[in-house]
């Protein structure tokens, strides 16, 4: 079952399981997802949850790299990020996410420190590049983050590429 959240969520009971597969099965399943995490979801037939995921976390890199963006230009151009950081959680605009909320007072305070491995541990987790072309939805933005996951990941092994 995929789950949403990263170590903190993990270590405070906070995961979110995106359940797939014979629904008449969740109620045998249901407490013990309870217990892991703040909630579940029964979201389709088998492999259903496997695509949110997916989807989930290429929507997520969007908002990484617009926030590392975002903070990048602020600090170049003079901006107080904690000024920055006050507007965004505050202001009631479409900018705030959860992802700012949690890691940009930990950026501006100088700590990187990563919730997840880039390369799973089994190194068998290419970048699922022809997601979209499927079901022939253009998705530029998931070809960029595929070129991306490849230059920091290697091939389709997951090895680590030489540096050039």
């Amino acid at each position: 079952t995929p789950m949403l959240g990263s170590q903190p969520q993990a270590q405070s009971g906070e995961i979110f399981f995106i359940v797939a597969g014979e629904q008449e099965r969740l109620p045998r399943i249901a407490p013990a997802l309870e217990i892991m995490g703040r909630m579940h979801m029964y979201v389709g037939p088998s492999g259903t949850g496997n695509k949110i995921k997916l989807i989930h976390n290429a929507l997520g890199d969007v908002i990484y790299t617009a926030v590392a963006e975002s903070l990048a230009l602020g600090a170049k151009s003079g901006v107080d990020l904690n000024v920055l950081y006050e507007v965004v959680r505050n202001g009631g605009g479409m900018a705030y996410s959860t992802y700012f909320e949690r890691k940009v007072p930990k950026i501006i305070q100088g700590d990187f420190t990563p919730n997840f491995r880039l390369i799973s541990p089994s190194r068998t987790l290419p970048w699922p590049g022809p997601f979209p072309t499927r079901w022939e939805c253009r998705c530029p933005s998931w070809r960029r983050r595929g070129a991306l996951s490849r230059r920091r990941c290697g091939t389709a092994t997951g090895r680590p590429t030489p540096a050039r």
